[in-house]
């Protein structure tokens, strides 16, 4: 869709009226839409939601159709207005997007209120846990004669769970794309998740959930990427295909993964539900204590912010174990995961006793809490009198590891799977 006319409208229509829907050119470039309305001064749409030229407004919905009558609905839209004398214009920019799948006589908006019941989550990394040997087929010339059959799998059953209240089914469907002509062409594996529900779920439930598929498929295979497009399904039985962009950063530069956390195929059911479990139901307080999780994708910059995040994790972790216990919070919780994985521990660190180095990493976490960033003699609150540490950047570095690393496992061990530490230690950085 490139330079396609359509209408748009803030609110749902099923029929055009140009009368009442503003006529607009629609572009869909690589990672967002893009709706740009001419003569802005004379448009009650653009005027109701834009101030003054120039100005940069975080919006809520629209609703438009394509020339080819695909309803469209765009969120997480920007809205840029030019208003000069001889030409004015509106162009509202989308990263989060649906569009309809199906023509009919009637315009059949989805909306934010719309009921889905079941999507399609799709993640090019996902056969890397799913399947031993992913496949793609290229020909190019007529050399010889190939005859290829193949055919497409019955959704399989993998797990249920439940998600507010309701019942959520999980399947998996091993399929392929083609692309090409008989001359040149390839064949690609192209395996997804279909999840359904007992009860309805809103677009918003949607685009949680396949966060929380991606944050367990990154503690299955350690990949970077996200899902961006969807397939939903409403209970009319219309399909929509919903593109989400908005944090679509790694897909491109991601390399095919070579971690596995399952050894046995037989457990990669048990072990995704289980990781899965971890994240489906979280609310907001611990959405913040998990970030790291369920921020996967993003490359955090500095060292000193990547080890405070993975550190709150590990606290938050104990805090748990110690409340299920009957007992309060653990001020020097990191010594008992320092024994825990000795050998962790030795490899970074060799025989240093577990508790000075709890001292130094507390201490540590402390003073960018508190002071700032840079340190070079670290101050360890010690019986009198107070020992200052010299710091390297190696000791850093290593410190970030070892906290990473543990909150990497203490996650693992949260979902019932279990993982030797030196081999996370040599793909996990």
């Amino acid at each position: 869709m490139n330079n396609d006319f359509g209408y748009i409208d803030n609110k749902p229509f099923k029929k055009i009226n140009d009368k009442k829907q503003t006529l607009v050119i629609l572009n869909e470039e690589e990672d967002n839409i893009n709706v740009k309305i001419n003569g802005v001064n004379t448009s009650e749409f653009s005027n109701m939601f834009v101030s003054s030229p120039g100005d940069l407004i975080e919006s809520k919905t629209y609703y438009g159709v394509d020339s080819k009558f695909h309803p469209i609905l765009l969120m997480n839209s920007h809205i840029i207005n030019t208003n000069f004398s001889s030409i004015s214009s509106t162009t509202i920019t989308s990263n989060i997007y649906a569009k309809g799948k199906e023509i009919s006589a009637e315009i059949n908006h989805l909306t934010p209120e719309t009921k889905i019941r079941k999507f399609d989550y799709y993640n090019d990394k996902l056969i890397y846990y799913y399947s031993d040997n992913p496949l793609t087929i290229k020909r190019k010339g007529l050399i010889k004669e190939l005859n290829l059959t193949a055919k497409k799998t019955k959704p399989k059953s993998l797990f249920s769970m439940g998600y507010k209240g309701r019942i959520m089914k999980v399947f998996l469907v091993h399929s392929f794309v083609t692309s090409g002509n008989i001359s040149k062409f390839s064949i690609k594996p192209n395996t997804y998740l279909e999840i359904s529900f007992n009860k309805g779920i809103k677009i918003d439930d949607v685009i949680n959930i396949s966060s929380y598929l991606d944050s367990s498929l990154h503690l299955c295979i350690l990949n970077n990427n996200k899902s961006y497009i969807s397939t939903l399904y409403d209970y009319s039985k219309r399909k929509y295909n919903l593109y989400n962009y908005k944090d679509n950063i790694n897909n491109k530069k991601e390399k095919n993964p070579t971690f596995n956390v399952c050894a046995n195929p037989k457990e990669r059911n048990t072990i995704f539900k289980g990781i899965l479990s971890q994240f489906i139901d979280i609310d907001l307080e611990k959405n913040n204590s998990f970030f790291p999780f369920l921020n996967f994708y993003k490359k955090i910059e500095f060292h000193e912010l990547e080890f405070l995040q993975y550190y709150k994790v590990i606290e938050v972790i104990d805090y748990e174990k110690q409340k299920n216990k009957g007992k309060g919070q653990d001020t020097i919780f990191l010594k008992k995961y320092l024994k825990k994985y000795s050998k962790l521990k030795n490899c970074f660190f060799g025989d240093y006793k577990e508790d000075k180095l709890e001292q130094e990493i507390r201490s540590l976490r402390n003073y960018y809490s508190h002071k700032g960033f840079y340190v070079e003699d670290l101050p360890v609150p010690t019986d009198k009198p107070i020992r200052f540490k010299r710091i390297s950047i190696e000791w850093l570095y290593y410190v970030k590891r070892i906290v990473k690393i543990i909150a990497y496992l203490e996650m693992y061990e949260k979902a019932g799977v279990s993982i030797d530490e030196l081999k996370l230690t040599y793909y996990l950085f």
